[in-house]
């Protein structure tokens, strides 16, 4: 008959059906038999079917093509003696001494990004997702991952750095004497069946850290995500940054190309070329450590869960709501967005439309001193601090709670006020605040005037997405925070909507997304329905 020529003719009728219920999951026992009574009764049912089908599928998510990779992430902060544990004035003057470092090494001197080449390495798996689970340690100074390197794989921690590109780990023959602590794992490249020394030497800067070694490539393992022939630094000399009782290896660099000081392709960056990834994106949602810095004795001081780093899409228990995303402000080296406003109670201060580096490998929120003046006029009996240990860091009386709530795109993120909060002052009733200071050199373009760490990134989802380049915000999930979070505010406003026009700045809906396949898989029911149902009726006799 005619009308199957509508239909492919290798699956017609029942086979059609069986096809597309197999597609679908499974029907609904009601749908199916009625689905049977379309042999003998009228079109009315096809329709009855049809709608019950609706609401049976309109209660399925939909389904990617694998699940994510998750990565679990530790959290850890520099290493502390015993005696800082006894004195939590000295432990907080530690741990801000590191963490005003490590912001200063990192953005302190600018570099100029260098050409990508469109080299790829290879991959061993078809499109999927990886999940890390991170630690945090310390008093969330640094979030770290396990990945493997070599064959067969040897784990390592790594620091898990979206504010770098290079990939590095130690080296067997990296001692005590050479900045390797025995308490780090270090990789033994005779073990590796794949391991390649490359024969160029490494070496990146960190200010007053660095480590230094030579090229070498190998298999990378992150999660159940492997590249194979992925270039990195075997470092046997590293200076000012692995820690003593520390288990961290090296620097798993997570930002673009254009910044690796050895001017090879990030990891995560292959896997994107290679068309890899379930989604070109790489997502995080970061716990943070009630304790503070006061190092209280415990079983385990120094490790505490720190949330999960996803590798090639989203997890859906760990936020609600819409993603919200931002187009990086300039071409990809850094994840730059534009911070748009920044408000402290209900005053929004006028600091421009500075670009912003989103890292998770830096603790504090770094600004420029002009900027940050102007945001301590609106706290009373705030003090910036201009010597010893805690200079360039803002204070504010311990009594007052520092509201701040910073927009991206069109959404005003509020910050939890005791993650601004790093502890007493000594002798003093002022409170040392997570703002500080930093002077950027206006010859190096390519330099962030603002840099967002973990202080702000433990309050919201994070997702750095390459195609096309941009930073995606929702609100953390109660199931992932274990309490109640405070909402970001959508900004209306006119302006803000014509910078960012159609999918410039983005909503993910997943009920939205749900309801779309349920309305294509409703389409093609009544049409396979209806292939089924007419030849019966065009065959009874008149």
């Amino acid at each position: 008959m005619e009308l199957t020529a509508f239909i492919p003719r290798s699956v017609t009728g029942w086979k059609l059906l069986q096809s597309f219920s197999s597609t679908t999951q499974a029907l609904t026992p009601v749908t199916w038999m009625l689905v049977k009574f379309t042999e003998t009764y009228s079109l009315g049912l096809v329709i009855l079917c049809a709608a019950l089908t609706f609401f049976h599928e309109a209660s399925l998510k939909p389904q990617g093509k694998s699940l994510p990779v998750y990565v679990p992430l530790e959290y850890h902060t520099p290493g502390y003696s015993v005696f800082d544990r006894a004195d939590p004035s000295l432990a907080l003057e530690n741990w801000a001494i590191e963490a005003a470092h490590k912001l200063i090494d990192r953005y302190g001197q600018g570099k100029d990004a260098a050409p990508v080449s469109s080299k790829r390495n290879n991959y061993l798996h078809s499109r999927q997702v990886a999940s890390i689970d991170l630690t945090n340690a310390f008093s969330d100074a640094i979030y770290v991952g396990s990945i493997a390197i070599g064959t067969p794989p040897q784990k390592f921690n790594m620091i898990m750095d979206t504010g770098s590109a290079d990939i590095w780990v130690s080296d067997i023959g990296c001692g005590t004497e050479k900045g390797c602590p025995d308490s780090a794992k270090r990789f033994h490249p005779d073990v590796s069946t794949s391991y390649k020394n490359l024969e160029q030497s490494f070496k990146v800067q960190y200010g007053s850290g660095k480590a230094r070694g030579h090229l070498a490539s190998d298999s990378i393992t992150l999660g159940e995500l492997t590249v194979t022939g992925q270039s990195f630094g075997l470092c046997d000399q590293v200076d000012n940054i692995l820690k003593p009782g520390l288990d961290i290896s090296g620097i798993m660099g997570l930002a673009w190309r254009g910044i690796a000081t050895s001017s090879s392709i990030p990891a995560w960056e292959s896997l994107v070329l290679q068309n890899a990834l379930q989604e070109p994106v790489i997502s995080f949602a970061l716990k943070r450590q009630i304790d503070k810095h006061s190092h209280k004795k415990d079983s385990d001081p120094a490790i505490k869960p720190g949330g999960v780093m996803t590798i090639g899409g989203t997890n859906a228990s760990h936020y609600k709501g819409n993603i919200q995303y931002i187009p990086l402000s300039k071409d990809p080296t850094y994840w730059l967005i534009t911070l748009r406003s920044l408000t402290v109670g209900d005053t929004q201060i006028d600091i421009g439309k500075p670009d912003a580096a989103i890292d998770t490998g830096t603790s504090l929120i770094g600004g420029p001193a002009s900027d940050l003046e102007r945001i301590f006029r609106a706290v009373p009996g705030s003090e910036l601090m201009t010597s010893g240990s805690y200079k360039g860091y803002w204070a504010i009386p311990c009594h007052k709670k520092l509201c701040i709530s910073v927009q991206f795109g069109n959404v005003s993120y509020p910050i939890e006020p005791a993650d601004l909060d790093l502890g007493k002052f000594p002798e003093r009733n002022l409170c040392i605040t997570a703002f500080f200071t930093i002077e950027n050199s206006s010859a190096k373009p390519n330099v962030p005037r603002w840099i967002f760490g973990a202080a702000f990134l433990k309050n919201v989802y994070v997702v750095f997405r390459a195609a096309p380049p941009s930073i995606g915000f929702a609100e953390l999930s109660a199931h992932f925070t274990g309490r109640t979070t405070v909402a970001p505010t959508q900004i209306i406003n006119s302006r803000l909507k014509a910078e960012f026009p159609g999918g410039r700045s983005q909503h993910l809906s997943r009920k939205n997304e749900a309801r779309r396949i349920s309305f294509y898989r409703l389409a093609n029911l009544i049409l396979i329905l209806v292939a089924i149902h007419l030849p019966i009726v065009l065959m009874k006799p008149d």
